[in-house]
């Protein structure tokens, strides 16, 4: 979506400014709401809730990724961790327990000892002033720079467009951070200042509306029109020699997407563009050498 944006704008103008970093500093993103409220779950004794983790991970993983069933699953299945392992397995899309299901026993092997949170703890501030502040420096960290912006980067420039994020100008971005956690997360307002600064000059319509992303249909793309294609790529031989993942557990993903069983498309995504970023930088670079 952002590379069509870009291709449009760029048929008026040459520079457009963005809102990049604005979720970041302001707390505008939902989960940064569940983890501060996380903090009232910490007052249950941690052995029950360990015991109240467990069982909720013996539940089926059913329904919409966003609704209510899901959420609440996973918010309790992680409710023993300490705070930072506890936001990342919510926001991991490969939680362990699918990991374990999914990889070949030879690649489980390989990954003792290894653990996939280490490059996300390593900028979550375990000293920061709440919960919030630290879950919105590991953003800055991380998110903003891994992927929000080098996106809007390589899709504007795809067309000439040059693109501005006047948010992410560090002056503005220690301002923002100095400021107390409740001044950006009121209750369960988000980005409360900034609404609050923003009234004078919008209407309450644009202030007000519900927050949407700016995706693609992949789970219906996965159903229908990318179906065969997942499936030969994901299901090919070279793909299940690698060794990293057990056809079987692969291929049930698929099936259980497709009947509508379960909503794998985020997961069965990044499994097919790993496959392809394989056979783009590894097996070209072999077939080279």
């Amino acid at each position: 979506p952002t590379y069509y944006l870009a291709k449009m704008t760029r048929q008026h103008v040459t520079v457009a400014l963005n809102g990049d970093a604005g979720d970041e500093n302001f707390a505008g993103y939902g989960r940064y709401a569940g983890h501060a409220l996380s903090s009232h779950y910490d007052a249950v004794p941690r052995p029950l809730r360990r015991a109240v983790g467990a069982l909720a991970r013996a539940l089926p993983e059913s329904g919409h990724p966003r609704g209510l069933y899901r959420r609440g699953r996973r918010f309790l299945a992680a409710g023993g961790e300490e705070a930072a392992r506890r936001y990342l397995r919510w926001i991991a899309l490969f939680p362990e327990d699918f990991k374990r299901r999914i990889y070949t026993a030879e690649f489980s092997a390989s990954m003792i000892g290894r653990d996939s949170f280490d490059l996300a703890l390593a900028s979550y501030d375990t000293r920061a002033r709440s919960l919030v502040d630290a879950v919105l420096a590991l953003d800055v960290a991380t998110y903003l720079p891994d992927d929000l912006l080098v996106k809007v980067d390589i899709a504007t420039m795809a067309h000439a467009l040059e693109a501005r994020a006047p948010m992410v100008d560090h002056v503005f971005m220690e301002f923002a951070a100095s400021l107390p956690s409740h001044m950006k997360l009121r209750r369960l307002t988000k980005k409360y200042i900034l609404k609050r600064a923003a009234r004078p000059l919008l209407p309450a319509a644009v202030i007000d509306r519900p927050k949407m992303g700016f995706g693609v249909p992949i789970d219906r793309w996965l159903r229908h029109e990318l179906r065969d294609m997942t499936h030969d790529v994901l299901l090919s031989r070279r793909a299940i020699e690698r060794g990293i993942f057990r056809e079987a557990a692969v291929r049930r993903v698929l099936e259980e997407h497709q009947s509508g069983r379960w909503q794998w498309h985020l997961q069965i995504w990044s499994l097919l563009f790993l496959e392809m970023w394989f056979r783009r930088f590894i097996d070209a670079r072999g077939a080279a050498a």
